[in-house]
């Protein structure tokens, strides 16, 4: 009677000889080359493992020491927000600043042609010393309006993406003579033309007294509310992130802490294949994946308006009465 002939080729030496089933690959070893085959997938579990001690020591030195987020690739985009948003505002209020005092610089050289023409006016009352309160009234409007230009240049204002008048009053005694009345104001007039005179040579001279002028500072006040928003926003996002990503690493803990719990019960039974150290790869991988980039946060821009920007806009110029009475 013919001995049966139980022999099939061994996966890895390719000889017929009595072999064994690997559940894990579905191939089947000899005696000689299972036990290899064996050593192969300790090799594998043990270097698994290392890579779950490295894992492990990473998660507690990150619970340990918080500020490691601060190199975390989000934060440097909150960082980089705020640099870039700071920057924006600096330079929309720098380009307003230079624009009004450009822009005044004009409006001086304006108001100095009108003044002129006020100037020779007065100068042609008082060599002919024929006037009346027509011409008085004339000449104070004139005066009050160049003024209140210089004063408050109206064909300039600040706008942001998203107006105070008061009539001077004076008190004539009633009882002057009337032509005495008259002259007492035109002189009243002519000082306040040469102190106007002298206002208008000393900005021409001195263009830094207009870092004094409410323009500007409504300009450095929105600057810095603005920039104050910024920092705020940056600061409560990455508050938000690593309050958000401590939570981040408990989960992964815990997700940690239940593949250890199969580690270790794999080394106790040293009963495995390649499908549990296939599992135990990918386990290790998709929690590697979650703690170096967290699919539950991201930074979302709003694409409306966070800080408005502000701009000049010219406004009609005024108009002065003609130079005639």
């Amino acid at each position: 009677m013919a001995m049966i002939d139980n022999k099939t080729q061994c996966f890895n030496c390719k000889k017929k000889k009595i072999t064994y089933p690997c559940e894990g690959c579905s191939q089947r070893f000899c005696f000689m080359d299972l036990s290899e085959h064996k050593q192969i997938l300790n090799d594998e579990l043990n270097h698994i493992t290392n890579e779950y001690n490295e894992f492990k020591q990473r998660i507690n030195e990150q619970k340990q020491n918080p500020q490691h987020l601060q190199n975390h690739s989000l934060i440097k985009q909150i960082n980089l927000w705020e640099i870039d948003s700071i920057e924006k505002i600096q330079q929309n209020a720098q380009e307003c600043r230079e624009i009004f005092i450009k822009y005044s610089q004009t409006c001086i050289d304006d108001i100095e042609i009108k003044f002129h023409d006020l100037c020779e006016q007065i100068k042609q009352i008082h060599e002919e010393n024929e006037f009346n309160e027509m011409n008085l009234d004339y000449l104070r409007n004139q005066l009050i309006e160049i003024t209140e230009e210089l004063n408050n240049p109206s064909t300039i204002s600040i706008q942001q993406d998203s107006q105070s008048f008061i009539n001077e009053i004076s008190i004539i005694p009633l009882e002057k003579k009337h032509k005495q009345i008259l002259n007492d104001e035109l002189n009243y007039i002519t000082n306040e033309y040469n102190e106007f005179k002298q206002r208008i040579n000393e900005q021409k001279q001195n263009p830094q007294h207009l870092q004094n002028h409410s323009l500007i500072k409504q300009i450095n006040l929105w600057e810095i509310d603005s920039i104050k928003k910024i920092q705020q926003n940056a600061q409560e996002c990455r508050e938000i992130f690593i309050k958000d990503s401590q939570t981040c690493i408990d989960d992964i803990e815990m997700k940690f802490h239940d593949l250890s719990e199969q580690i270790k019960q794999i080394h106790e039974e040293n009963e495995f294949n390649e499908m549990n150290l296939y599992y135990l790869r990918n386990q290790l991988i998709e929690i590697t994946e979650e703690l170096n980039n967290p699919s539950k946060i991201s930074i979302q821009q709003d694409p409306q308006s966070f800080i408005n920007e502000i701009s000049f806009i010219p406004l009609e110029k005024s108009k002065f009465l003609p130079n005639n009475f």
